[in-house]
């Protein structure tokens, strides 16, 4: 009883994404969204599910987060509804506890904020175009959060790869 009310008095920060994690998460969003080709901005489960499913949990877990985080039930999911599912799949993992049964209002206030906190930095700072990309730059030293989504034992490692995927050792 007592550990079920410390838990609700931290419920307010439990449920709040921090910046590092939605810029994990939103690097992997915008990755599968441009191997999908151009203007793509929401991800089906085909395309975003490869990587949800390199968390190990099963695939009713996975089909319920998926349900939680697509808020507006159309079967894609734009980037808030991404950082919900990537956030609740590494949750579920690291902390070894079944997904909430309803997405919680700090959640989704959380990506709310985080994404509209994105947009407006994206306006500050032009994005890079591909063609001023140099080839030494494309084999530096990138964290694309995969790790995050290895095996249940991988979850807390650091993945560093290149830019083209390969694992710098």
């Amino acid at each position: 009883r007592r550990e079920a009310e410390a838990r609700l008095a931290a419920a307010a920060d439990e449920w709040r994404l921090e910046a590092s994690v939605v810029e994990q998460f939103s690097h992997m969003f915008a990755e599968a969204c441009a191997a999908q080709g151009e203007g793509v901005d929401r991800l089906g489960k085909a395309e975003a599910g490869a990587v949800l499913t390199m968390s190990g949990l099963p695939t009713e877990t996975l089909l319920q987060i998926w349900s939680l985080a697509d808020v507006d039930g159309d079967g894609v999911l734009d980037l808030r509804e991404y950082l919900l599912c990537c956030w609740l799949v590494q949750r579920t993992v690291q902390k070894q506890l079944p997904p909430p049964a309803s997405l919680p209002a700090q959640l989704l206030e959380s990506a709310t904020a985080a994404v509209a906190a994105k947009q407006a930095s994206a306006v500050v700072q032009a994005p890079r175009t591909p063609a001023a990309t140099s080839s030494a730059e494309e084999e530096e030293d990138v964290d694309d959060g995969a790790s995050e989504f290895g095996t249940p034992s991988e979850m807390g490692g650091e993945g560093k790869k290149s830019r083209r995927g390969k694992l710098l050792s």
